[in-house]
């Protein structure tokens, strides 16, 4: 359960939050070759959360009586609301353009994520 527990957090739920942010701050970034690196570190954590969603289901289908624990962790989550870093209008732009959002922008990010992406997935997961 404990390992169960942990694939849901870092994995279905941490590493699909940071592909989504990376690819948003890749969509962003003026410079293309830093767009570029962004979207590759995208796409392995994109990979580390697909493993993780896959052993999750794998576990779940061998045993069921963890249903109920990884529903409770997907329906704990909540991104806090973050406040907005003291930076000007130009530094946040510039920022950007680098391929950095400000610590309100992730969190935008993270909760379109949650409601757009993680909530339907576990919903599916957990209906299996």
């Amino acid at each position: 359960a404990a390992l169960v527990h942990a694939c849901v957090d870092e994995g279905c739920i941490g590493e699909t939050l940071a592909a989504l942010e990376l690819r948003v701050a890749a969509g962003e970034c003026e410079d293309r070759r830093l767009a570029e690196l962004l979207v590759a570190i995208a796409e392995d954590e994109l990979r580390h959360a697909e493993l993780a969603w896959r052993f999750v289901k794998w576990a779940l289908d061998r045993q069921p009586d963890l249903r109920a624990g990884v529903a409770e962790r997907f329906a704990a989550l909540t991104i806090e609301a973050a406040e907005p870093e003291s930076l000007d209008a130009h530094e946040r732009e510039r920022l950007r353009s680098l391929g950095y959002l400000a610590t309100d922008e992730r969190r935008r990010v993270e909760l379109a994520g949650i409601r757009a992406l993680l909530r339907p997935c576990a919903n599916a997961l957990l209906a299996a």
